[in-house]
């Protein structure tokens, strides 16, 4: 499992925007549209955990996408 650092930095990465950038608010006030959130989906899956929809839809910053990470991650064990 990837520690919240280093999810965000591979996110930020994965988007082509800065930490800072994606720390700073929420999806929404940074103008995220549903194929971002569809983009984010993607991303996460492909750092190993398959979030439920409701999860990503209800997700309303890094740190609660990162939350929904860490605890499907967990189940996983």
């Amino acid at each position: 499992m990837l520690s919240e650092d280093d999810f965000v930095d591979r996110v930020a990465a994965e988007l082509g925007i800065s930490r800072r950038e994606l720390t700073a608010g929420t999806f929404e006030a940074l103008g995220f549209d549903s194929l971002q959130m569809y983009e984010l989906d993607l991303i996460v899956e492909e750092l190993g955990a398959l979030v439920s929809d409701e999860d990503i839809v209800s997700a309303r910053s890094i740190h609660d996408l990162y939350e929904a990470y860490r605890r499907t991650i967990a189940k996983a064990d």
